[in-house]
């Protein structure tokens, strides 16, 4: 593969990034993560960490923007 980073979001409440190069910053209403491609950010509240891999994120909570810096 080519290591490039794959966000899927399911409606508002969930957030799935895979390939991310490791996580920058984590409040309930922002979480940076860097990827192979630059920085994604995910703007929401209540969100949290539900599951963190080696190369992979699952974020829930309610998620109102995703940037992507890169």
């Amino acid at each position: 593969m080519l290591d490039l980073p794959q966000i899927t979001l399911i409606g508002r409440r969930q957030l799935y990034l895979e390939n991310h190069k490791g996580i920058i910053e984590y409040t309930p209403e922002k979480i940076r993560v860097n990827t192979s491609q630059g920085t994604a950010t995910i703007l929401g509240r209540e969100m949290v960490l539900q599951n963190m891999g080696a190369e992979d994120i699952l974020v829930t909570g309610q998620v109102n923007h995703v940037d992507y810096d890169g």
